[in-house]
């Protein structure tokens, strides 16, 4: 009984006597770990889930051992990881004299920086951030993935800071890359002053017009010329199959050129029962890069392109401010759907 105490009395000794890690140790740990986890995953969601976690979990560390001082070291790592909110909690809880000390200094004096800039100064940051992080990925899904990444915090960075005026000229870079939904809530959100000011107001002109060619809506009549040099006009087509689908692209576009053997499985599939015609629709301005690409491409449905004068102005009529854009049209004359994918239009076809 005597030896089984004393071992005991050992064991507490030594379990006590055990230096506790400091926080700058454990951090450095939880960043082992998740280096080691990311090398097991292939997973691009997954890896930004661990990601996440490792973001959140750095910042309850330091919040938790701010006394620590090795946690300043963890701040000039993790600081930039973090939300404005989290930042600012972070400072607050930093005793001055450290905030001013050799280490934090720096990072203390970017963070009030950063607090001074305007909307569109960050927006240009996160721009810039985009480019850099895009010119070191190859993979196409990785671009995608970042890209994402960039279109919804740039539509957080709006709705955050909608009475910053600076936001204005977020909107003419940033809007074209929103959803229905998002597009929607923005302007509801802007002051109507500002809506019809000098910035905005062409935007939300082609909005409305948006709104006008969406889902439900009789669709707009729409001219142009064909390569030989005649006209046709989109009433021409309607009517002939159960359904015309009307793309706006251009040569140059680069997801414009991918969204064509798509097009093109659906028209082999569906144009000869007479369920489907597909009228191109191209924004280019160079007339030879747009019949060589209809050459490339061996796109056997009908184009015409868009002149950019009346009444031969299709782009204009639609409110086109981004490609590629599709409008799905009914033998009836009524607009089902805009910008819907492959599988959504596959799905109405085949009804």
């Amino acid at each position: 009984m005597k030896k089984i105490f004393i071992s005991l009395l050992a064991l507490a000794c030594l379990v006590a006597c055990t230096p506790k890690k400091t926080a700058y140790e454990q951090y450095i740990d939880m960043y082992n770990d998740l280096e080691a986890q990311l090398e097991t995953v292939e997973d691009r969601a997954a890896k930004d889930l661990l990601i996440e976690g490792f973001i959140t979990d750095g910042y309850t560390l330091l919040m938790e051992n701010i006394e620590d001082l090795t946690s300043d070291s963890i701040v000039l790592s993790h600081f930039y990881m973090l939300t404005p909110e989290q930042k600012a909690e972070l400072f607050a809880a930093i005793p001055a004299e450290r905030l001013e000390g050799e280490i934090l200094a720096p990072v203390h004096e970017e963070y009030l920086i950063e607090l001074k800039k305007t909307a569109y100064e960050q927006y240009i940051d996160m721009y810039d951030a985009l480019v850099a992080q895009l010119e070191t990925v190859e993979d196409r899904a990785v671009k995608d993935s970042l890209i994402e990444g960039f279109i919804t915090d740039g539509y957080t960075l709006l709705i955050e800071n909608i009475e910053d005026v600076t936001s204005d000229s977020i909107v003419l870079s940033h809007f074209y890359m929103l959803t229905p939904e998002q597009k929607a809530e923005l302007i509801a959100a802007i002051p109507a002053e500002r809506l019809e000011g000098e910035i905005l107001a062409p935007v939300h002109e082609e909005y409305l017009i948006e709104l006008k060619t969406s889902a439900g809506n009789p669709y707009i009549e729409i001219t142009s010329l064909k390569a030989d040099g005649t006209a046709l006009a989109l009433s021409e087509l309607i009517g002939k199959t159960d359904y015309v689908l009307v793309d706006f692209w251009a040569s140059w576009c680069g997801p414009c050129r991918r969204l064509m053997p798509a097009l093109k499985e659906l028209y082999e599939s569906y144009h000869l029962s007479g369920k489907l015609e597909i009228l191109g629709v191209s924004c280019d301005r160079d007339e030879a890069a747009w019949l060589q690409a209809i050459k490339e491409d061996e796109l056997p449905w009908l184009h015409i392109r868009d002149q950019r004068t009346e009444p031969y102005n299709p782009c204009d009529k639609y409110g086109i401010s981004a490609i590629p854009t599709t409008i799905l049209i009914n033998k009836e004359g009524v607009i089902v759907g805009r910008n819907l994918n492959e599988a959504e239009i596959e799905e109405i076809l085949s009804k």
